[in-house]
């Protein structure tokens, strides 16, 4: 993603290619159009300059996606994604950073007071510098990512290498069904088989049929396929508690295929880990005991 080149949709350019702006959820058709009418710009001071196309969300969203990460390099020789959402905001708003602390958080900067008269420029470029704050976690950056782009984007967090180590372990020692979801939803897993799913749950919600049984759903995502999953009621009451949106978890499953086509998962006995073994507990708690040991 790059604010000054990106254009509606993806385009490739000097062995580069480039998100499109319209895949950022909340910026809009109206405001892209403004956007890529504009370009190219020249630096953050110019784009800044620019009356009437950039608002308060586009550039909140920009920033927090990376969109400025090239001009602020340039202008700046660097300043964070968190630095640059500080600069920003206390220049067009005039807040006074004097009374900012490295830790504040965005519900509270929009508390700070205000300057009479915005610091030039170049003086706020070094307050900010002074004050230090620190750029977004990689946890933080994936969790803007799903929000703005709806998926993740440049990072997953099932390709940490910790989690890949204790999947493997997993495998090796307890149950050797355990695969990837890009494997389960290819021909190599057969309609009917059980089989051990790994994944970060995404968006988890339910169905009502006309027969009144309640059916429920949940989004697991892999690194570069997601699976559609059906959860009984019986078993949804049993782990719900442990269907939270953004945890790694593993869990025994039958892959079901609906018409030749449509692929999904139901969700068997053992949930999030190995019942009998693992206590069903999330992947990070396996890795803790696993470093632990």
């Amino acid at each position: 993603m790059n604010g000054s080149k990106s254009m509606f949709e993806y385009r490739a350019e000097n062995n580069s290619v480039y998100t499109g702006l319209l895949m950022l959820k909340g910026l809009g058709l109206k405001i892209t159009q403004k956007i890529v009418n504009g370009q190219p710009y020249k630096s953050i001071e110019d784009l800044l300059s620019r009356k009437g196309i950039f608002n308060k969300s586009s550039l909140n969203i920009l920033i927090k996606v990376g969109a400025f990460d090239a001009l602020q390099k340039e202008e700046f020789g660097y300043i964070n994604r968190r630095e640059l959402w500080h600069f920003v905001f206390a220049h067009n708003y005039k807040f006074d950073l004097s009374k900012c602390k490295t830790n504040i958080i965005e519900a509270d900067f929009w508390q700070l007071p205000k300057l009479k008269k915005k610091l030039k420029y170049p003086e706020l470029v070094e307050v900010v510098k002074a004050i230090g704050f620190e750029e977004y976690s990689n946890k933080e950056k994936m969790n803007l990512e799903k929000e703005y782009y709806g998926f993740y984007m440049f990072t997953h967090p099932l390709r940490d290498k910790k989690y890949k180590t204790v999947l493997k372990e997993y495998k090796n020692k307890y149950e050797s069904s355990t695969t990837t979801i890009e494997r389960a939803m290819s021909e190599k897993v057969r309609d009917g088989e059980t089989i051990v799913l790994f994944g970060n749950i995404g968006r988890v919600w339910k169905h009502v049929a006309k027969t009144g049984t309640e059916l429920y759903f949940m989004t697991l995502e892999g690194e570069d396929a997601n699976a559609h999953c059906l959860i009984w009621d019986k078993e949804y009451e049993k782990y719900k508690a442990r269907l939270k949106e953004g945890d790694k978890c593993i869990f025994a499953c039958k892959k079901s295929i609906y018409k030749g086509k449509n692929i999904s998962f139901v969700i068997e006995g053992r949930f999030n880990l190995h019942d009998s073994i693992l206590g069903q507990r999330t992947l990070d708690n396996l890795y803790k005991n696993s470093v632990q040991k």
